[in-house]
């Protein structure tokens, strides 16, 4: 195996152990881009992103465990602020 190869490898493994943070405003962003779809009438599309961002975000909660619980402040939050309407 060359020195390259080997590095890339050592950093995916590192990679692996990482876990993933996603920030409010990047979750929030998502749910607003769901609701400007929905908005401009394209429902099916929207019903997916939608279902696409729950999995995601339990996928999120799954990795991250109990070291990052959810806050109903912070979704309601979130919730509030990508349905205040699409501004696109």
């Amino acid at each position: 195996m060359s020195c390259a190869r080997a590095r890339k490898r050592q950093l995916l493994l590192l990679l692996i152990d990482t876990p993933l943070v996603l920030a409010a405003i990047t979750i929030g962003e998502l749910r607003r881009g769901v609701e400007f779809i929905r908005h401009r009438g394209d429902h099916p599309q929207a019903q997916l992103l939608e279902q696409w961002l729950v999995d995601v975000l339990q996928t999120y909660r799954s990795a991250a465990g109990a070291q990052s619980p959810q806050r109903p402040r912070q979704t309601d939050r979130r919730n509030a602020w990508a349905s205040s309407g699409p501004t696109l």
